[in-house]
């Protein structure tokens, strides 16, 4: 019983002190040191808030995508077709410096790709890895463009590969939603 009794203290003691380093941690830190700042990620943050989406292909039915910020404005969260089979989420962030994403897919690998060129108003990734990928020749999104027209219109190019080469591009036109 005497140490039922003590086992409280002594957690709220260690909670106390957890709270504590947390506050001081978060008071200290220099948000411009954040690892996610630069001029490619701040551009992909403009995408917070919700998009339809335009496949181009009249027969399938549009959806939406949507952007948040998370993890301490360090991770843009894109969530494609919320709600339907066809949901897959993208994470962007900065990783030792460079602007990278992961794309979590619908047929169950994650693809991570590296921006390698920003233009004016592009941003384009490629291939460096995948989780869940038995081999490159596997079917995978293998890089991915994404175009700025203006604040409300962006367009994304998809390229797909299967048997280690090109299979497909994907377009999605997006146009801010009000």
């Amino acid at each position: 019983m005497k140490i039922a009794n003590h086992m409280p203290a002594t957690a709220l003691a260690v909670a106390m002190a957890m709270t504590g380093l947390l506050t001081i941690n978060a008071a200290t830190a220099d948000p411009a040191a954040s690892p996610a700042k630069g001029p490619d990620f701040e551009t992909l943050k403009k995408l917070v808030g919700e998009w339809q989406v335009d496949t181009g292909d009249k027969s399938e039915k549009n959806g939406t995508i949507k952007y948040q910020m998370t993890s301490g404005n360090s991770v843009l969260l894109e969530t494609m077709f919320p709600g339907t089979p066809q949901e897959m989420v993208d994470v962007y962030t900065r990783d030792k410096g460079q602007l990278v994403m992961t794309h979590y897919c619908a047929i169950g690998n994650q693809p991570h790709l590296q921006a390698t060129t920003q233009e004016a108003n592009a941003l384009k990734f490629d291939f460096v890895s995948a989780g869940n990928l038995q081999s490159v020749k596997s079917p995978h999104m293998h890089s991915l463009k994404i175009t700025f027209k203006d604040d409300n219109h962006v367009t994304q190019e998809w390229q797909s590969y299967a048997d280690g080469k090109p299979s497909g591009v994907t377009v999605f036109k997006l146009t801010r939603k009000s």
